[in-house]
């Protein structure tokens, strides 16, 4: 195939000289010489591209494969840990996910679970500031609303009621996602603890009307919409 191809170069040269013009078979491997004295930089070159090309895909995959799979046993860990409430080793693999594997959705969701650990040790500030680490990092739009829900709960759990209201209210997010009446529920359970009673009812009926069409259960946020009369 290869002297193939190297007949079909020549007769495609500036002269237009097909291989089988030449007289004898001499004359043809002198010609085939020739062309490759000629032409083999080139034809090295495409080769090493080409299987350039072909190792760096298989590493690259490789290589994601393994981060993956890495990033994955940290998160174990975590998981793990917490269950054991070893905060230490939640704190310690978290950031090394951190450093190690900051894109990885591993990374995010051992945050979450760090931030949740230290919040029970009540070390809300703390929490608080694992969840802003998530909603600044993640590219996954689910954790980011989960980060934002949560850290919505740990400053109204501190007293800063108005500004977790504020937070709710800052963030977009696409009417038809199954988040949006959960972060509408949470809320209304904020404005309610407030005495912002009319407030708080609009909150619930948002929250209900977009959950039934999410076909979501309504039960719970009915008997708080119940508890403010009509």
């Amino acid at each position: 195939m290869v002297i193939e191809a190297v007949k079909s170069r020549i007769n495609s040269g500036k002269k237009g000289k097909s291989v089988e013009a030449y007289e004898t078979e001499e004359q043809q491997v002198e010609a085939i010489k020739k062309w490759w004295r000629e032409n083999y930089k080139v034809v090295v070159a495409a080769l090493v591209v080409g299987l350039g090309s072909i190792l760096g895909v298989q590493l690259f995959q490789q290589n994601k494969q393994m981060t993956a799979e890495a990033a994955s046993a940290h998160y174990s860990e975590t998981l793990s840990a917490a269950m054991e409430k070893q905060t230490d080793v939640v704190s310690g693999r978290t950031e090394i996910l951190k450093k190690d594997f900051q894109s990885s959705p591993y990374t995010s969701q051992a945050t979450l679970i760090y931030a949740k650990t230290l919040a029970d040790n009540g070390d809300l500030q703390g929490a608080i500031e694992q969840l802003q680490w998530v909603r600044n990092n993640t590219n996954d739009s689910a954790l980011k609303h989960i980060a934002i829900i949560q850290n919505a709960q740990l400053l109204a759990a501190g007293d800063k009621k108005e500004q977790a209201v504020q937070l709710l209210d800052s963030d977009p997010i696409d009417e038809k996602s199954g988040f949006k009446s959960v972060r509408l529920e949470v809320k209304g359970d904020i404005l309610a603890s407030l005495g912002k009673t009319e407030e708080a009812k609009k909150a619930y009926d948002e929250a209900i009307s977009g959950m039934l069409i999410a076909g979501g259960s309504v039960d719970i946020l009915q008997i708080k919409r119940n508890d403010l009369g009509k």
